[in-house]
């Protein structure tokens, strides 16, 4: 068996690896799969990563039908409605190679193809997004992961794939345990990829936090238990399979990365999944639940707030993901009071509440310096007069940004500092 046709379904974060280490092998046929406003992109921009771009031919289902190779690479949250695609794509010989989160990718596929078809892998590469390019470091990347769920594991499609990787670029290993390395993975993303989402952080502001470990070792118990419960040993994988890709202190998960640019998240294939086998099971997932939840409220927080001013759903969702995360400090630890002492003079306190008390502050600083205004005014009122939002005294400085609600803000603000004089 020898693979000369390569297929890429989804072309994104994981696509694009394949892609990037494909794209020299000069004895097969490589391809993206795409239809409508995609496909046209796709053939005039091609894909760009990093730093250079690549022009895999872009064919429908229909024009790849009996590829050696398909690969599929999507986002979980696409898989449904790309089913019939991966149904049309697949001939008698092809190979279906799912590259997905998560741990039920081939049983979902399978309901539409032969799962004879299916060979189980994974993948570790920590790509991310820079404006239309995708970037990651070949050399820190752990690559694929794949092998015959049951033996013979050195089989003739096993090594047809060995040997179409080789001199590629791609960083590759074969297993004799692929279920258990699948969920070994599973486990790695529930425990620091979902934690990071919640934070809204880089992995290096909290790569030493005991509070985070905790967070990360309850959600790790219970991705264990339901695993040992589904018969699934993930001490037999190899010692690496704990880790992830290296990554800069600067990185941020793809949980994060759909945070910040205002998509849904997958975390449905991941802690939803785990509530779901957990409630099968009887066994209690609370950490997946509460963290479920948490993301949930993060990709829909403010979103219909700011539709209901007018913005599209998909620019509101947009803005809701980056106030999302500035409330993520004040929801993950439930709300507890933090106590801070500093000391500003009055110059500096007067340029505090024209920063802190301005509408486009993050709400919890602009009540804590609505109340700092309150106790300050009647010490000495001719110095704060002219105290709050920049617009008290002029045009608001925000321009294109600005919240429209200036006599609003005025109002508020002459109300404030005569109720804090009478009560003074």
């Amino acid at each position: 068996m020898k693979i000369q046709s390569v297929a890429v379904l989804g072309a994104g974060a994981v696509g694009s690896y394949v892609i990037w280490g494909l794209s020299e092998k000069k004895d097969i046929d490589l391809s993206v799969i795409a239809k409508g406003e995609r496909a046209e992109r796709l053939k005039a921009e091609g894909c760009l990563i990093n730093g250079k771009t690549y022009h895999p031919e872009v064919l429908t289902p229909e024009e790849a039908k009996g590829v050696d190779l398909l690969v599929v690479s999507l986002k979980y949250g696409a898989l449904a409605g790309a089913l019939d695609d991966i149904r049309e794509a697949v001939g008698e010989n092809t190979i279906v190679m799912s590259l997905m989160n998560g741990v039920d990718s081939e049983e979902i596929i399978s309901t539409k193809i032969d799962k004879s078809h299916i060979i189980y892998s994974l993948i570790k590469v920590a790509s991310h997004r820079e404006g239309k390019e995708y970037v990651f470091n070949p050399e820190t990347t752990i690559g694929i992961i794949y092998g015959e769920e049951a033996a013979p594991f050195e089989n003739e499609r096993v090594v047809a794939i060995r040997d179409l990787f080789d001199g590629t670029g791609i960083n590759y290993r074969v297993t004799d345990c692929i279920k258990e390395e699948i969920w070994s993975k599973y486990r790695l993303n529930i425990c620091n990829n979902l934690p990071q989402a919640i934070i809204g952080a880089g992995v290096g502001c909290y790569t030493d936090s005991e509070h985070m470990k905790a967070i990360s070792a309850g959600l790790r118990k219970e991705v264990e238990a339901v695993a040992i419960a589904k018969g699934i040993d993930m001490s037999r994988c190899a010692d690496n399979s704990s880790r992830g890709s290296a990554v800069p202190p600067t990185a941020r998960y793809s949980t994060l990365q759909d945070i910040d640019a205002g998509r849904h998240t997958e975390i449905d294939m991941f802690s939803g999944a785990m509530m779901r086998m957990g409630k099968e099971l009887g066994i209690p997932t609370p950490y997946n639940e509460y963290t479920y939840h948490m993301i949930k409220a993060l990709e829909e927080k403010h979103t219909h707030t700011l539709m209901e001013q007018g913005m599209s759903e998909k620019t509101a969702r947009a803005k809701a993901s980056k106030m999302a995360n500035e409330d993520a400090r004040f929801v993950l630890p439930n709300a507890c009071e933090t106590k801070m002492v500093m000391t500003m003079n009055c110059r500096s306190l007067n340029n505090f509440f024209n920063l802190r008390c301005c509408n486009r502050a993050q709400w919890e600083i602009r009540a804590v310096a609505d109340e700092m205004l309150r106790l300050v005014y009647p010490l000495a009122p001719h110095v704060f007069a002219a105290a709050g939002p920049r617009c008290l005294a002029g045009p608001c400085p925000e321009g294109g940004m600005c919240c429209g609600k200036q006599n609003a803000v005025r109002d508020k603000y002459a109300t404030l500092k005569q109720e804090a004089e009478n009560h003074g």
